[in-house]
């Protein structure tokens, strides 16, 4: 799930917390001041729902997938991978900017509720840094992870807040007025914060030519056969040519399937069924899929891999999808449904068009059509391009993904391929990397990814 959002589902319950945390605070210290104005009581209850929005996210809520190592000392990695491989390949620049974020407003408030000890942003800082090596400690000792990130980005986010406390109040003219030193010095902290989120962002904006995502996890040690060529040579860059709309598609399938009911448009797809048990989805560049309900006469008696294929050109056909064109390849045994799932592929791959992709279909008892996809894309040549070595790609795969783990990498196998980017359209050549990884804890799992081939 997105930070961000996570983060907004947990404010009811960090509104009723500070709300308790406020008025017991308020009962405590009544009668050792004066009622404090309006506006004071504001930032001193905005102060304390911070401070409890902060607690709450480090200690009680769960972020990442909990596969990596529990101490990260590699400090502000995700902004060189940011720039050398995309903003898609830094879900920690997302979690860097997060923790910014929660700690802001709290150096934002500090120096309004406590104007004489924490007026300049040094201080704040200092405080921040104090709160978030706490928080880091009491993780780690929860078995929980510590990141050095996460440290370095509260702080930030702290001095963030104080700098730009100091800025409105020097172009506000307000009291207490901060000198030109404190203003400029505050105004050097939010740029030396903001400028690098900034630049990286900048730099992504400029990739039109696609961006390969590395959802791995990053091996401490990897053993390559002797076989893996280390030269690297030449590939293709493709890139999406749809032969038809999404809607001429919706049209036909209508029409093939008798579908009346209503389309609704979701997330850039089309959903159409007619009330029972007849469904598709076109999805962008026209890829499609269809599904006609479980197979309920008799689940798990699939067909034999023999008997499938000899019904398949029947069910190829009734969707208008010619049997001669494609290529069989194979069984997908990753469902464990007890339906028979078949792939193929058109037979022309490559050169200057093709249609990339696989055609699957899904079958249940005495080869009854459950389910058919139509993933192929027509995609053209747009040029070609130079390429890594597969050697480089296995160190350009311990350098990226998204968490390091203590392990040994065996790779097995690496095979020329490609990689469809949807935000940008590009087929990127890339090589598909396939092993083994045994953690240093014991236990060991399949292990693949795609490293773009691209120099």
């Amino acid at each position: 799930m997105n930070y961000a959002l996570k983060v907004v589902q947990i404010l009811p319950m960090v509104g009723g917390l500070t709300v308790l945390a406020y008025l017991a605070v308020f009962l405590l210290v009544r009668r050792r001041r004066a009622r404090p104005p309006w506006p004071r009581i504001a930032a001193e209850f905005l102060l304390t729902g911070s401070l409890v929005a902060f607690v709450y996210i480090t200690q009680i809520m769960q972020f990442g997938n909990g596969m990596g190592d529990l101490l990260n000392l590699a400090p502000l990695r995700a902004f060189s991978i940011a720039a050398e491989y995309g903003l898609a390949n830094t879900e920690g620049l997302t979690q860097l900017a997060l923790n910014v974020l929660i700690t802001f407003p709290i150096g934002l408030l500090l120096p309004v509720v406590f104007p004489s000890r924490f007026g300049g942003v040094l201080r704040v800082f200092l405080a921040g840094l104090a709160l978030t090596v706490a928080t880091e400690l009491v993780q780690l000792a929860t078995g929980r992870n510590a990141d050095l990130d996460d440290v370095i980005a509260n702080a930030a986010g702290a001095a963030l807040g104080a700098a730009v406390t100091v800025l409105v109040r020097a172009v506000a003219r307000s009291a207490p007025a901060p000198g030109r030193w404190r203003t400029a010095s505050a105004a050097f902290v939010a740029v030396a914060v903001v400028a690098p989120f900034a630049t990286v962002t900048a730099i992504d904006g400029g990739n039109r030519l696609g961006v390969v995502y590395y959802g791995h996890l990053r091996p401490s040690a990897v053993k390559v056969p002797d076989t893996i060529p280390a030269h690297g040579s030449s590939a293709r860059l493709y890139r999406a040519a749809p032969a038809q709309t999404q809607e001429a598609v919706v049209a036909s399938l209508r029409r093939r399937l008798a579908v009346k009911g209503d389309c609704e448009q979701e997330a850039g797809a089309w959903i159409c069924a007619d009330g029972g048990r007849v469904r598709f989805i076109v999805h962008p560049y026209a890829t499609w899929d269809a599904a006609f309900g479980a197979d309920d006469t008799n689940p798990g008696a699939a067909p034999s891999e023999a008997a499938g294929r000899q019904a398949a050109p029947g069910h190829l056909s009734a969707f208008g999808l010619d049997p001669a064109t494609l290529a069989y390849a194979g069984v997908d045994d990753r469902y464990r449904d007890g339906n028979l799932h078949l792939d193929y592929v058109s037979k022309e791959q490559g050169g200057a068009a093709f249609l990339w992709g696989k055609v699957s279909l899904v079958l249940g008892e005495k080869g009854k059509l459950l389910g058919i996809r139509d993933e192929r894309i027509p995609v053209r040549a747009v040029e070609t391009v130079e390429t890594v070595s597969p050697r480089e790609a296995v160190d350009i795969a311990q350098d990226i993904g998204v968490d390091a783990v203590a392990g040994t990498l065996a790779v097995r196998t690496i095979t020329a391929a490609h990689y469809f980017d949807e935000d940008s359209g590009y087929l990127v050549p890339v090589w598909r990397i396939e092993g083994t990884l045994t953690r240093d804890s014991g236990g060991a799992s399949d292990w693949e990814t795609d490293v773009d081939a691209r120099t």
